[in-house]
């Protein structure tokens, strides 16, 4: 009698599996699917985005295994792949996705010896699914702990009880002289100031993007893996004067007292210092306007000996726009606002009297000549409001704001003669 099964008993065992619907199925289906939608609320499209293209190449290779296909769940896994580059050039491609497929790819590869189980290679794939998104959820939600900590620690806040009303009128500046001011205070670039990671950090867009799971950090930076030091204003300078220092530039007469100007005005009147400014009522990571270091100083040992030194008796803030009078802070260290409201005030000299007048008139930088060699000379130098400045300060851009006062013993070779830096430059 022949041992051998019919025909028939061959090809049904050889039929591929088949789906069964239960009640349990379709269960755990809705549970699976409740699970994985769950985190979309707060990571937004990009997580959707990444879900779908995962859960789509489970299903292909999951029906191919179901049939018991290698070949076919390979070719799923190819599409996969070819998908990167399209989801790529849309600006949707998540890691995820990649990580997912190439998982994928090497559990299928793994389980042809080991098994030939339809049901336990499925299950491998489901789970590489589940263990590849809980990572990324996981770490999503770690940089969301972070990014809640930022905004905790860089609210939106009102500075208008900070502002006083305009008091004072000066004459209109060139157009020239404001793109000198605004430079200035625009010196730190875009990309890399700490303007631009406030505002990154109150962007819903940006913050999903910083928290999304599985997206690569070539297209923006994100927020959520910045150093605190980046988000922090720079400490202001406390050191109390007078100090002796060198100073970076090499110039000598006019052009070194105007570098001490600009570097006063480019440090004092940082907008990055202020942070995210959209209006008086809304302004993130405020930091009060002061000086970081001395004016224009050798930030380094390199060349020390061949650069001019200069000995800073006094810089005083003159204030103007908000005061019906003029008057001059008095302090031993640099201006800081920060402190100004307890910062007791004397009315101007009288070099310092005539020397406003003329930048009133639209002069910028007003300068006494030594009496004689080592001798102390006075400065004023206009702090004029440049664009950025109107968003909180409600004067016109170009508008003069104050001033800075200084006295200063300048190197033996600095030209001896009084000069005046106005529209047409030294006069």
């Amino acid at each position: 009698m022949d041992p051998s099964p019919p025909a028939a008993a061959v090809s049904e065992a050889n039929r591929p599996a088949g789906f069964r619907f239960t009640l349990r199925g379709l269960l755990l289906a809705a549970a699976a699917i409740a699970v994985i939608a769950a985190p979309a609320r707060w990571l937004g499209l990009h997580y959707v985005t990444s879900v779908l293209v995962s859960v789509v190449l489970l299903l292909g290779v999951s029906v191919a295994l179901w049939r018991r296909s290698t070949i076919g769940s390979f070719v799923a896994c190819a599409v996969g792949f070819i998908s990167l580059p399209l989801l790529f050039h849309a600006g949707l491609m998540p890691n995820s996705v990649a990580i997912h497929t190439v998982a994928t790819a090497f559990l299928v590869a793994v389980t042809i010896p080991l098994t030939d189980s339809p049901r336990v290679r499925v299950v491998a794939c489901g789970l590489a699914f589940v263990l590849c998104y809980a990572s990324y959820v996981w770490g999503a939600r770690q940089r969301q702990l972070r990014i809640d900590e930022l905004l905790a620690r860089y609210p939106p806040q009102s500075v208008a009880d900070r502002l006083a009303t305009v008091t004072s009128r000066t004459q209109p500046v060139s157009a020239d002289r404001i793109e000198t001011f605004d430079r200035l205070y625009d010196s730190v670039p875009i990309w890399s100031s700490r303007t631009h990671l406030l505002r990154s950090l109150h962007n819903e867009s940006a913050r999903q993007f910083a928290v999304a799971p599985g997206f690569g950090f070539s297209r923006m930076p994100n927020i959520a893996y910045v150093d605190d030091d980046r988000f922090a204003a720079a400490p202001s300078y406390r050191a109390t004067l007078p100090q002796q220092y060198a100073l970076r530039r090499t110039a000598t007469g006019s052009d070194l007292l105007s570098a001490i100007l600009d570097h006063s005005l480019a440090d004092f009147g940082s907008a990055d210092r202020t942070g995210l400014v959209e209006s008086t009522t809304m302004v993130a990571g405020f930091a009060a306007h002061a000086f970081t270091e001395l004016p224009a100083q050798q930030s380094s040992d390199a060349d020390r000996e061949s650069r001019p030194i200069v000995r800073l008796h006094r810089l005083e803030l003159l204030g103007y726009a908000y005061h019906p009078d003029p008057v001059v802070y008095i302090s031993d260290t640099l201006p800081n606002m920060e402190t100004v409201a307890e910062t007791p005030t004397r009315s101007p000299n009288g070099f310092e009297a005539a020397a406003l007048d003329k930048l009133i008139a639209g002069d910028d930088l007003v300068i006494e000549s030594p009496k004689s060699p080592g001798s102390v000379t006075q400065m004023l130098g206009a702090v004029r409001a440049g664009k950025s400045c109107t968003s909180c300060h409600e004067v016109a851009a170009g508008a003069l704001l104050g001033a800075f006062s200084y006295e200063l013993v300048l190197p033996e070779n600095y030209a001896s003669t009084s000069e005046t830096i106005g529209e047409n430059g030294f006069e």
